[in-house]
């Protein structure tokens, strides 16, 4: 009787100095990278990154100080852009997008200090618009639509 064929891959690298400060980086079995941050004194700090199997970027987002900050996007598999939104000190801020998969914008709304301000439009996967509601400060003021 053979013994069993065994063979092993590096799935997880983490790399940190004493003040908890380094890159953690994980793989998918094949090898390709399946997440990367680093850290900075036990806080996160840049670019936060996610990626499908096959390759493609998935998540990927910047923090200060252990904090969403700066744009933050996510994929379809296939690549195609589904979501756009923007962050400043772990809140939503600024403007917020979705995508169907075919392109056509899903949602698009705004956000003061991680409220909903403003109109929030959104659409049908064939472009027609399913609704339009206002908000202020946070609170649903109008709806048109579905």
């Amino acid at each position: 009787m053979k013994p069993p064929c065994l063979s092993f891959a590096v799935v997880a690298q983490t790399i940190f100095d004493k003040n908890f400060t380094g890159t953690q980086k994980l793989y998918h079995i094949d090898g390709k990278p399946k997440y990367e941050i680093n850290v900075i004194n036990g806080k996160k700090q840049g670019l936060e990154s996610f990626w499908y199997a096959n390759g493609n970027l998935h998540i990927q987002t910047n923090y200060v100080d252990d904090l969403e900050d700066g744009v933050w996007k996510q994929w379809y598999e296939s690549g195609k852009l589904k979501l756009e939104a923007n962050y400043k000190q772990g809140r939503e801020n600024g403007s917020f997008s979705q995508w169907y998969e075919n392109g056509q914008m899903r949602v698009q709304s705004h956000f003061v200090d991680g409220k909903k301000e403003g109109p929030e439009t959104a659409w049908n996967s064939d472009g027609s618009i399913r609704y339009i509601t206002i908000y202020a400060n946070g609170q649903e003021l109008k709806q048109h639509g579905q």
